[in-house]
């Protein structure tokens, strides 16, 4: 229960009503219901959507909705159905009930950091790449060759300015960029709030320099 409300109490959006979808834990796009019933969601597919976040049938998505001042709903789920046409859709099964989610934002930023990662179980060899962006929930990565596939847990250390950043996570999606030449890595952790605080910090900083057009200095 959250400020009084039961998860189970709450209903996923009505038909034509506006919401955000995130794919793969990454940016949010607006879009609007299409249809919902039978435990599914229907959803316009984005148009701005980059080519690179386009997702799979099985892959994860994440449908918010307003929520008051309170903050927003989320149901998290997996797509099992792309419907073309005119219109394309995507439909979603959510996991469980949708959840209340405090009024929140991850601020993503940086870029070009070096990032290492590992597989927890089995273990296997640390990996070097490269940052797109980092937030509190996760970090885009690119890669020139790694083994890991979607839901292995791994140990990230990213070099933050003078911070060290390392904490567990896992996984989220991996795909190949168009050229074929590098691979892509969406990870998602939980870090505790020291790190969180490192993460916000940098990230703020990053983007003041970056405004500043202080960043090659």
């Amino acid at each position: 229960m959250v400020d009084g409300v039961r998860h189970s109490e709450i209903s996923l959006p009505a038909i034509n009503a506006l919401v955000e979808v995130s794919v793969f834990g990454g940016d949010s796009y607006k879009s609007r219901v299409e249809d919902a019933g039978d435990g599914v969601l229907a959803i316009a597919a984005p148009l701005n959507l980059r080519v690179t976040e386009v997702p799979d049938v099985g892959d994860q998505i994440t449908v918010r909705w307003p929520a008051g001042e309170r903050g927003r709903y989320a149901a998290a789920g997996h797509l099992i159905e792309v419907v073309g046409g005119a219109l394309p859709r995507w439909v979603m099964r959510p996991d469980g009930p949708p959840k209340l989610e405090q009024s929140r934002s991850y601020v993503r930023g940086g870029g070009n950091e070096l990032v290492q990662v590992r597989r927890l179980s089995p273990s296997g060899d640390t990996v070097e790449g490269r940052v797109i962006d980092i937030s509190e929930g996760g970090v885009r990565a690119r890669f020139d060759e790694i083994e890991l596939a979607g839901g292995d847990e791994v140990e990230v250390r990213v070099e933050l300015g003078e911070d060290i950043l390392s904490v567990e996570g896992r996984v989220l999606r991996v795909w190949q960029e168009e050229d074929g030449e590098q691979t892509l890595l969406v990870l998602v952790f939980e870090p505790h709030e020291r790190d969180a605080r490192v993460i916000r910090r940098y990230v703020l900083r990053h983007q003041l320099m970056l405004r500043n057009g202080r960043l090659n200095d």
